[in-house]
C-alpha cells in the first residue's frame, strides 16, 4: 500500500489524498479565478477586499469591485465555471450582503452586475440557472432581509408530460429603485427605473411603468407619479 497518493477528480473538482490508507477529500479552488479592483477603469488584480469574503470553486470566474467601495461582513460565493460578479463603485454601504452563486458545480456562465452608488443592508442575491443574469441599476437602495432569486433551485415537472414547469430566468432592476425590507423578488422579474417596492412584497412578474410604488403578495401597482430620495423623513 502506498504511504501517500493524490488523485484529482475533475468532475467534482476534488483532490483525494490517501495517507496511510486514510482518504481525505479537499475541494479544489480551480483555475484562472480572478479578483480585480476597478480603479477608474483600470483593473488591478488583488487577493482580498476589506469587509468582503470571496470564495470561488471552479474555473475562469471573475469578481470585479469598483473603487471606492464600503463592505461590512459581506460575502460572494461562486461555484462553477465562467461566472462573473461586478459591483461598481459606491458612496454607500454594503452591510451583511451576500451574493450566492454557490449551488452546483455544473452551473455556469452567470452574471451578477450591480451598478454605481447602490446600497444593500443584510440582503441576499441568488443566481441559480446557467446563463442567467441579475442586473441592478444605479442608485438603488435595498433594505434589510431582501431576497432576490433568478430561479427556484429545485425543479418542478408536469406529472404526465415531464415538462419542466419552473425554469429559471434573469432579473433586471432599473435605476433609482428603493426596495423595502423583507421583499422577495423571483425569476423573470423586471422592475423599471424610479420604482418603490413596499415592504414584505412578493414580486413575481415584469413591470413597465416608471415612477410607481408596487406592493403586496403578489405585488401590484398601488401608487403612480411618485419620486423618492434617500433623505430621512424626520
Amino acid at each position: 500500500m502506498a504511504i501517500f497518493s493524490k488523485k484529482y477528480d475533475e468532475e467534482n473538482r476534488t483532490v483525494i489524498y490517501n495517507i496511510f490508507g486514510i482518504r481525505i477529500k479537499h475541494t479544489a479552488n480551480g483555475k484562472n479565478n480572478k479578483i480585480y479592483i476597478d480603479d477608474n477603469g483600470k483593473l488591478i488584480p488583488c487577493k482580498k477586499i476589506k469587509g468582503l469574503k470571496i470564495k470561488m470553486v471552479g474555473n475562469n470566474n471573475t469578481v470585479i469591485i469598483g473603487k471606492p467601495y464600503n463592505f461590512d461582513k459581506s460575502k460572494i460565493y461562486i461555484m462553477g465555471d465562467n461566472n462573473k460578479v461586478i459591483i461598481e463603485s459606491t458612496q454607500y454601504e454594503y452591510r451583511e450582503f451576500f451574493v450566492n452563486l454557490n449551488v452546483r458545480r455544473e452551473i455556469s456562465n452567470r452574471l451578477v452586475h450591480i451598478k454605481k452608488n447602490c446600497s444593500f443592508e443584510r440582503s441576499t442575491i441568488q443566481c441559480f440557472p446557467s446563463n442567467a443574469s441579475l442586473i441592478v441599476g444605479e442608485d438603488c437602495m435595498v433594505s434589510f432581509d431582501v431576497n432576490i432569486y433568478t430561479g427556484d433551485v429545485h425543479q418542478i415537472f408536469d406529472k404526465n408530460t415531464g415538462e419542466l414547469l419552473n425554469a429559471g430566468g434573469s432579473v433586471t432592476i432599473g435605476n433609482h429603485v428603493w426596495i423595502g425590507h423583507d421583499v422577495s423578488i423571483g425569476k423573470n422579474v423586471v422592475i423599471p427605473n424610479n420604482t418603490i417596492v413596499g415592504f414584505c412584497s412578493v414580486v413575481t412578474r415584469k413591470y413597465d411603468e416608471e415612477y410607481t410604488a408596487i406592493a403586496g403578495c403578489p405585488a401590484k401597482v398601488v401608487k403612480k407619479d411618485i419620486v423618492w430620495d434617500r433623505n430621512m423623513e424626520y
